[in-house]
């Protein structure tokens, strides 16, 4: 069986670099482990003519991670396929998990919605039930939803294989690129992880053991100078985080990056990360104005927390970024001068600001037919064309 792995390069409006793409890693060493050949694509969105060239093999897939950033071109994509007559056509990733629906115009064999490796071991091995949890199949003129899969406990078995085409363009900057959990416990409103939480109605926050990051970066196949975390929040278990960065230190010794939320630091941990070879960190402002976060649900993220939490990896000489993002419904250019002037105060190293978008299964998504589109045209629009491009001065400027 040859399994075709498509992965769709951001558009210009896609600003910042967003990691490997480790589910697709994930499938694609269980793929080889279980015998099977694979090739990679990384198409860009403008040169979708590739797919006229590639051979059709009959006993082969296309298998795509749906983001919603790609939903149009992933489409065209299929649209493409379909029309050389190939029908076997594999979804699944995050837009797909939360909005199937937004493929039934076109046509695919199956998808996945959920976590897909134990479902997609059992169609390696020809033990695919279409009735399964989390399968969605095409019957006739219409799809079948099975609903979405349960979440997998035992991340551990899943080891992702680093294809050259899986790396980021940033390589000195980004490094190897790592994952020791899955999930995250908060719920901010625009974050799939809330989703997540919503759908199984707790926390789906899953770790490896030290031992086990260690040795996946231990067999990193590329050459790297820094390591990447990619967890939505490295910095939540200190117990954890403590043996794992004597660890590091030992048998790594490399300078890191990491993604933290300001509510799970201490000066305790930021000794920790400094101690272990921490670079920079990742840090979720979104905004300055305490009304636009708690509609985002992170209230109990104050102002002073945020300045706080700065001012000790300062202190400590770790390279800060901040994320910040503009656009928010119910954001007025007032709340957006606030956004600036808690940067200004915060002074991080690098700032990264980006127009929100709301993510399928979100609260924001659930309302965002008429409500966003009205917003935006009335408001969300103009404020971002005025202030994105300028925000990085507007802060630094004396």
């Amino acid at each position: 069986m040859l399994l075709n792995f498509l992965l769709f390069e951001p558009d210009e409006k896609h600003e910042y670099y967003s990691g490997i793409n480790q589910g697709v890693a994930i499938l694609i060493q269980i793929a080889k482990d279980n015998g099977h050949e694979t090739k990679v694509y990384s198409l860009d969105p403008k040169k979708l003519d590739i797919l006229e060239d590639i051979e059709l093999e009959l006993n082969s897939y296309f298998l795509i991670s749906t983001y919603s950033f790609a939903r149009d071109t992933i489409k065209k994509a299929i649209a493409v396929l379909n029309k050389r007559g190939f029908m076997n056509v594999i979804l699944g990733g995050p837009h797909f998990t939360f909005a199937p629906e937004d493929f039934y115009d076109v046509d695919f064999l199956w998808g996945i919605r959920g976590e897909a490796e134990l479902i997609f071991e059992d169609f390696l091995n020809w033990r695919i039930d279409i009735t399964t949890k989390g399968v969605v199949y095409r019957e006739n003129d219409t799809y079948v939803d099975n609903g979405i899969a349960d979440p997998i406990e035992e991340i551990e078995r899943f080891k992702p294989f680093i294809y050259k085409e899986l790396q980021g363009k940033a390589k000195n900057l980004i490094g190897a690129e790592i994952l020791t959990s899955r999930g995250c416990p908060y719920s901010c409103s625009y974050c799939l992880n809330s989703a997540y939480n919503n759908e199984y109605g707790r926390c789906l926050l899953r770790r490896k053991s030290p031992e086990k990051v260690i040795n996946e970066i231990l067999d990193y196949p590329y050459e790297y100078d820094i390591v990447g975390f990619h967890d939505d929040v490295f910095s939540l278990d200190k117990d954890w985080l403590k043996e794992f960065l004597s660890l590091y230190k030992r048998f790594i010794n490399k300078r890191f990056w990491c993604n933290i939320h300001v509510l799970s630091i201490d000066q305790e941990i930021v000794n920790m990360l400094k101690e272990g070879g921490c670079e920079r960190v990742h840090i979720g402002v979104e905004s300055g104005s305490e009304k636009i976060r708690h509609l985002m649900k992170r209230e109990h993220m104050t102002n002073s927390d945020i300045i706080s939490v700065f001012d000790m990896f300062r202190q400590s000489k770790i390279k800060t970024v901040s994320f910040n993002i503009i656009g928010f419904p119910g954001e007025t250019e007032e709340d957006i001068k606030k956004t600036i002037e808690l940067n200004k105060e915060i002074r991080p190293d690098w700032i990264l600001v980006s127009r929100f978008q709301a993510y399928p299964g979100t609260d924001y998504y659930k309302k965002e037919s008429e409500f966003l589109q009205n917003y935006y045209k009335s408001n969300g629009n103009d404020l971002y064309s005025k202030y994105h491009d300028d925000f990085v001065s507007l802060v630094r400027a004396k």
